[in-house]
């Protein structure tokens, strides 16, 4: 019977047959460490380690998308609606003072920027200073003879913004769509509360879709 063979070459083929044979073991063993045995898929990763990447079944394109396509809120709903309307009341002012050679006051513009910016305590103060001081309620008239003419277009906008400033923005397009929703082909709206006013008047004349005949006994 022939001896084992105690040479150093020996030797070292016993040690890398070991190693060849850990390394193959690590090789079939590793890649599943980290899956759920019954499904297959990436285990949960471990409480306090946080998992990277986009959720499962939405990629970053898709997350894009998804945000992209969302409505805006009702606040930024309202907010530019407030402001539209401003920008159109503002412009038929200087349609008028240009018809009747009359001069549009700083103060009244000054009253359109603070309306189209959403910023009521200043709306409200420029409007208590044209209206001359301690009336109230929105439809009394100016305070000097020279404002008369551009009286209309300033009421309509402070009472619309008066209204915003009150009014929750999902509350205020609710109401004020159920009013412009009811009307059919050929009908007119006529309002009598502030809101019943106001409200409708703004939605109407700041929507995409079809107008309607909307006034008021204010």
């Amino acid at each position: 019977m022939k001896p084992p063979d105690s040479s150093p070459s020996a030797g070292r083929k016993v040690v890398l047959a070991t190693l060849l044979a850990f390394a193959l073991l690590a090789g079939i063993v590793l890649p599943f460490q980290h899956r759920d045995v019954g499904t297959g898929l990436p285990a949960a990763a471990p409480a306090g380690v946080a998992r990277t990447g986009a959720p499962p079944g939405l990629d970053a394109t898709a997350r894009l998308r998804a945000r992209a396509g969302r409505k805006p809120a009702a606040e930024q709903i309202v907010a530019r609606k407030l402001a539209l309307f401003a920008r159109k009341h503002r412009r038929i002012v200087h349609e008028i003072g240009a018809k009747y050679h009359l001069a549009v006051p700083t103060e009244v513009d000054r009253f359109f920027e603070a309306v189209e910016a959403g910023d009521w305590e200043k709306i409200h103060a420029i409007f208590h200073s044209l209206r001359g001081g301690d009336q109230q309620g929105p439809g009394n008239g100016p305070g000097s003879e020279d404002l008369r003419r551009f009286w209309r277009p300033i009421l309509e906008a402070f009472g619309a913004a008066e209204q915003v400033h009150e009014w929750p923005a999902q509350q205020l397009m609710d109401y004020g769509n159920s009013i412009l929703d009811s009307l059919k082909p050929g009908m007119a709206y006529a309002g009598g509360t502030d809101p019943g006013c106001f409200i409708p008047t703004m939605l109407n004349e700041t929507t995409d879709g079809e107008q309607h005949i909307v006034f008021t006994q204010k």
